[in-house]
């Protein structure tokens, strides 16, 4: 099973300790160690025009930035280097440096950036205080949630929302479609259909920070045929 190294703070982009695995970045951008952070990394004109028209396109294009930096210290490129593209569902694709993938999720200030040579998607919820619309669960997820704490809900709906980034699916997925319930080891258990990930969480306060991996059977790349035409949008969001 694969695990993510979390790193927390802007000022602990520390990677002599990854050895080759996923990495899950998260802190504020209002930490004063995040200014020198950016310094290292300037948007693109491509990152600009990206994010245009996008609400809250000032803080994507920090996030976009942190991004580049950290998968500058990852491939050993430089951050101007990098090259994003965007799929046809809005998901985020690394052109360049070939064989790696990012997720990035953020709330206001926080963020949470997710790189490595798999598949890879994150997710960043507040502790929610009231539960989901029942329409946006399966239905085991309504049995399990049914007697549950905002805790779980809160899981629940990360781990949907990452799982879907993972197979860059977000901005079509039914959540319906998707069940996430939890598996051993305090992480969670994400399937559609027949394509599954394992969703590890870590928490900050009332944070909860969600990495989703490929899990024990089939690949992201096994998700096209779930891109379906009747997937109706239902809050689960794109690249950030």
């Amino acid at each position: 099973m694969i695990s993510p190294v979390w790193l927390g703070g802007a000022a602990h982009l520390q990677l002599s300790n990854v050895e080759g695995a996923p990495v899950a970045w998260y802190g504020s951008l209002e930490d004063p160690a995040s200014t020198d952070m950016l310094s290292q990394a300037a948007a693109r004109p491509e990152d600009l025009l990206d994010f245009a028209n996008r609400p809250g396109a000032e803080l994507r294009i920090l996030r976009r930035r942190l991004t580049r930096l950290l998968l500058s210290r990852l491939a050993g490129v430089h951050p101007g280097d990098i090259r994003f593209r965007r799929t046809d569902l809005g998901a985020v694709e690394i052109v360049e440096p070939a064989g790696w993938y990012v997720s990035v999720a953020g709330r206001a200030a926080q963020f949470l950036v997710g790189a490595g040579r798999v598949p890879i998607g994150v997710d960043l919820e507040i502790l929610v205080d009231e539960p989901l619309p029942f329409d946006h669960l399966s239905d085991a997820e309504r049995k399990y949630l049914a007697t549950s704490s905002d805790t779980e809900w809160t899981m629940c709906w990360a781990a949907k929302e990452a799982h879907c980034k993972r197979l860059g699916i977000a901005s079509e997925a039914d959540p319906a479609l998707v069940t996430a319930l939890p598996d051993s080891g305090g992480a969670w258990k994400v399937l559609t259909g027949s394509v599954e990930s394992l969703c590890h969480f870590h928490w900050i306060g009332d944070t909860a920070l969600a990495v989703a991996l490929e899990g024990d059977n089939l690949s992201a790349r096994s998700a096209a045929p779930l891109r379906v035409a009747e997937a109706t949008r239902h809050g689960l969001g794109g690249g950030a």
